[in-house]
């Protein structure tokens, strides 16, 4: 407003010089008309210029807040691959660890005696390790399972139904017999068995586990 009322005022000082000499008129309104043109384009400029530095302004921030967004994302995605990488070297590690006792086993095939000592060497380890669970275990005897099952060394019921130590009685004979009640003398060692976990554990299930091609009953 302070340009303008400048540009009235100096319109003022004009008319009133026009007045006074009238043949200063035509040459007066064309030296007005050119600052006039002059002032609107310094206040065309001016007003771009404003908003050029307004538009840079909200672009600043745009491009701050793209970048936020953007580490957001790069972080949470080397996060994820920190993760991954973890979970596949355990994976790895397992699998390793696997290898190697495959390979101690393999090692030990030739010589079972050694094979047998190796075994109980980690079995004492494993026993330190967790010595107050088999102290517990050895102060109570509550299995929930009686299981029969064959003999075959390539079936371990234990391993199959993935059952700790205490939560089983297992009984295996060559191709898992059980014989009928009453018939004494054909398989004493079953019939012990079962009215020991029934009587005495009170076990809760009864289970027999059996197998394909069995080869003991094609024998029978």
């Amino acid at each position: 407003m302070g340009k303008i009322t400048c540009l009235e005022e100096g319109f003022a000082e004009v008319k009133t010089l026009v007045s006074c000499c009238p043949k200063l008129e035509h040459f007066a309104l064309k030296k007005l008309e050119k600052v006039v043109k002059e002032l609107e384009f310094k206040v065309k400029i001016c007003k771009e210029w404003e908003e050029l530095k307004i538009k840079e302004h909200e672009l600043k921030e745009m491009i701050e807040l793209k970048k936020e967004i953007l580490d957001v994302k790069i972080h949470k995605e080397l996060e994820e691959i920190k993760c991954k990488k973890e979970a596949c070297e355990a994976h790895l590690y397992e699998e390793l660890e696997e290898l190697k006792g495959k390979a101690e086993l393999f090692g030990h095939a030739i010589n079972p005696i050694e094979r047998i000592k190796c075994g109980f060497q980690e079995f004492k380890i494993h026993f330190e390790e967790k010595k107050e669970y088999y102290e517990k275990l050895a102060e109570c005897h509550k299995p929930k399972f009686l299981i029969f099952s064959d003999c075959d060394s390539r079936v371990d019921p234990c391993k199959i139904l993935n059952l700790e130590l205490g939560e089983a009685i297992v009984v295996r004979n060559v191709g898992c017999l059980v014989a009928a009640y009453g018939e004494e003398g054909t398989c004493p060692s079953a019939h012990a068995a079962i009215e020991y976990a029934v009587k005495e554990l009170q076990v809760e299930h009864i289970l027999v586990i059996g197998q394909r091609n069995v080869m003991q009953f094609s024998l029978l």
